[in-house]
């Protein structure tokens, strides 16, 4: 848990390390990816200068620490004050929207993923993500703004979405990997597709994956964002209070 204060660092020194650049100073998402990056719990003024090199002349970073200090040579440009929650409540496996229907008898979808812990009562389907589904996720993130979605955000892992008569109408997937916890990240829904439960029902099934694979969930929002009570409806509890930080690098 002592992790969790600063997860972009061991997520992107372990799990995502693939997906990043730098080095035992400093390090951020390729570019591609996301737009954020991480310094060590106590960083020194070598940390900040790799930091500085990665993101060059002008180039900005976002931090995600619960006390972030910026030194000289660096500007804050914006602040956003975060939650981040932990998930305390198992979904419970009967619940009627983690009932598993609709798959072929080895558990996959007309695709050959394998769907096992997915929802596909219905006609609003659970559906894995992959590579060919990001102009649909794009344009969905474009109009509903959960937070960063780029080229390559996809790699990330983890993402599943619905699909109302063929139509990507929620999503919802991975961020930071730690060796104990992972969050759940960039859950939105179409305007005129809310109000039917679609985030809840993404939620509890990734909180099942992840609670399968040993480790908790977690996830992150803004302090004053209005979903933070479907979040708890749905078993989080609050840990911390990051805060989310950009900063500029002045030379």
């Amino acid at each position: 848990m002592d992790s969790w204060g600063n997860p972009f660092w061991p997520t992107l020194r372990g799990a995502l390390s693939h997906l990043a650049e730098g080095d035992e100073r400093a390090v951020r998402f390729d570019p591609r990816v996301n737009i954020f990056a991480a310094l060590p719990d106590s960083p020194g003024p070598d940390s900040w200068t790799a930091l500085a090199d990665l993101v060059g002349p002008g180039g900005t970073a976002v931090l995600c620490k619960t006390s972030p200090e910026v030194p000289v040579g660096w500007t804050v440009e914006n602040q956003m004050y975060g939650v981040q929650y932990l998930s305390v409540r198992t979904p419970n496996l009967d619940e009627p929207d983690l009932d598993v229907a609709g798959r072929d008898d080895a558990g996959r979808d007309d695709a050959g993923r394998d769907n096992a812990d997915l929802d596909n009562s219905g006609l609003s389907q659970i559906v894995e993500l992959g590579p060919a589904d990001v102009p649909e996720m794009a344009a969905l993130t474009a109009a509903t703004q959960p937070g960063p979605f780029l080229p390559r955000t996809i790699e990330q892992g983890g993402f599943i979405g619905i699909r109302d008569h063929g139509r990507l109408v929620s999503i919802g997937g991975y961020r930071c990997q730690l060796d104990d916890a992972v969050e759940i990240s960039t859950v939105c829904t179409a305007p005129e597709a809310r109000g039917k439960g679609h985030a809840s029902r993404l939620i509890r099934a990734l909180v099942r994956r992840i609670e399968a694979s040993g480790r908790r969930a977690i996830l992150h929002t803004g302090e004053d964002n209005a979903a933070r009570g479907l979040y708890e409806s749905l078993g989080f509890e609050l840990v911390a209070k990051p805060v989310f930080t950009t900063v500029r690098a002045d030379h």
